[in-house]
């Protein structure tokens, strides 16, 4: 095998496919003025893990995240305080495969995966 296997290729720990949405609503008026609630999601496509291994990926995950707050003044001091929801659809994923606490785990997942 020479470095023909490594052409299209890319980089380790990396995915060639991310998105990222985020959306925010402020209520303006009304008893809740000031309140806010925001929404998103980050997919991540699979992540080729070594360049020299073309089959071995992490598979790709989306991940949505939620958020609660409310913004005030005090004493004209800006204020605010949140309350982050991550992951709320419970989606599992591994980050890397070199992590030092789960790489059996994600190694194992990618080969069954590819079946």
């Amino acid at each position: 095998m020479g470095e023909e296997i490594l052409l299209g290729s890319h980089p380790e720990a990396t995915a060639k496919t991310l998105a990222n949405i985020w959306t925010r609503y402020t209520f303006n008026s009304g008893p809740i003025q000031g309140a806010w609630v925001g929404g998103g999601a980050n997919y991540v496509g699979r992540k080729a893990q070594r360049v020299n291994n073309p089959r071995l990926y992490l598979p790709d995950y989306t991940l949505v995240n939620l958020a609660l707050g409310y913004d005030w003044k005090w004493s004209s001091h800006p204020l605010s305080a949140t309350l982050n929801l991550s992951n709320i659809s419970n989606e599992e994923y591994f980050r890397r495969i070199n992590n030092a606490d789960y790489p059996r785990a994600a190694y194992s997942r990618c080969r069954q995966s590819s079946n």
